[in-house]
């Protein structure tokens, strides 16, 4: 597949199979045909290998032909699929439940990972940690998926095979943010029909992987429109128009100048009402402790600070702590270089929220010693805010030198 390229070509080379796993493949026939896919891969790319990629491709092989027995996924595959993805829409408020691809592709590499999980053939994957660190917020998702998978279909995963996950969704999310970024545009013009099919052509040929939908419409016909059916509004007429005021229309020539395109693009590329990031985190909400004697303190600890400051167990009739801890307890929310991310298992509040803490002395959190513990309260319906936030703590995470400094100086001005 595409991915599988594009996953060889960036060094995500699989290993780590048991040698005897590899060199005792049942089905040498299989076997063989990922060797002359490799080798036409190989001249046509220049896409290495290694056995674990063929042993691989073989097993994919083989459950494609289990597929085409029956020509479709499994009922029961797919049933889970909708589960799975249902759930991730209710932890993390992003909905890829119409992504035709997405769920074919898991379902696919679900089979295939099930089928090595329970043949002690799982993968290792020598990016992990760089998986982590700029995927932040997939491979949450993916931790959450391999979770579920387990209890579905009762094996178990390593977290290596996480991070195979991980670039499933970061693919998905990429999709999903290109075309929720794309804009509604109306153009207000006084110029003939003719005129305005140039206009058309010039708009898609500068800016039509930005656009949805562009419509063009003379002054007249503006009583018969809703200014909210459209993101961005230009208009090619100096006006003074009662219309054209009320559709805050941004004035553009007709010929586009360097500057227009400028402006356009600026528009264009405008994100939604967005907090800044400061307005996640207060200074109220900043500790530095010198030692907790577990995660389970710690999270309590923090449960406790931002439930006086906001009242959410008062307010929301839940149990804060018991929220975080049953995702802590079904899929650790720990990442790499000393830091963890902890988080409701499903959000409920009306506003995103944070705190933090840093421990001079680490705690132990799922087998890795953590300094930096940023506690988020993504607020419901919040799936931009929870974007920004990871891709700011993506950036945290994979920074060593913030990361030190942060420890160097535990003060609220350093984060």
């Amino acid at each position: 597949s595409d991915l599988s390229v594009f996953r060889i070509k960036y060094g995500f080379l699989l290993h780590g199979y048991d040698d005897s796993s590899v060199e005792e493949y049942p089905n040498i026939h299989e076997y063989r045909i990922a060797q002359n896919i490799f080798k036409d891969l190989y001249s046509t790319y220049a896409v290495e290998s290694n056995e674990y990629e063929i042993t691989n491709l073989a097993m994919r092989i083989g459950s494609v032909r289990i597929r085409n027995a029956s020509d479709v996924i499994s009922e029961e595959t797919e049933a889970f699929m909708i589960r799975l993805l249902q759930e991730i829409k209710k932890q993390f408020g992003l909905d890829f439940l119409g992504d035709i691809e997405l769920r074919i592709n898991l379902c696919m590499h679900i089979v295939l990972l099930v089928k090595r999980a329970r043949n002690n053939m799982l993968s290792s994957n020598n990016l992990i940690e760089n998986i982590k660190q700029s995927l932040t917020l997939p491979y949450d998702i993916a931790k959450v998926t391999a979770y579920l998978i387990e209890k579905e279909y009762s094996v178990t995963l390593n977290d290596d095979e996480v991070g195979y996950i991980a670039i499933y969704y970061s693919m998905a999310m990429n999709h999903m943010k290109t075309t929720r970024d794309q804009k509604r545009v109306l153009i207000i013009t006084s110029s003939r029909k003719s005129e305005a099919l140039l206009l058309r052509h010039n708009f898609i040929n500068y800016f039509g992987n930005k656009i949805t939908s562009l419509d063009i419409v003379q002054k007249n016909e503006l009583p018969g429109l809703n200014e909210n059916d459209y993101d961005c509004v230009f208009s090619t007429a100096y006006s003074g128009l009662v219309d054209t005021v009320k559709f805050n229309a941004i004035h553009i020539n007709y010929f586009l100048s360097e500057k227009d395109i400028s402006v356009i693009n600026k528009e264009l590329n405008r994100k939604g009402d967005i907090p800044s990031l400061t307005s996640y985190f207060s200074e109220g909400l900043f500790y530095v402790l010198d030692t907790v004697e577990s995660k389970e303190e710690l999270i309590r600890f923090m449960c406790d600070r931002m439930n006086e400051a906001y009242h959410y167990d008062q307010k929301y009739h839940i149990d804060f702590y018991q929220n975080i801890m049953n995702r802590e307890n079904n899929a650790t929310t720990v990442f790499t270089n000393g830091v963890a991310l902890p988080h409701p298992e499903v959000p409920f509040s009306d506003k995103t929220e944070a705190c933090v803490v840093i421990l001079k002395n680490p705690v132990e959190w799922s087998d890795q010693k953590v300094n930096v513990i940023f506690l988020m309260n993504i607020k419901v319906d919040g799936e931009r805010e929870m974007e920004s936030l990871y891709e700011f703590l993506s950036e945290f995470i994979s920074n060593k030198k913030m990361i030190n400094e942060l420890l160097d100086k535990p003060e609220f001005s350093t984060l």
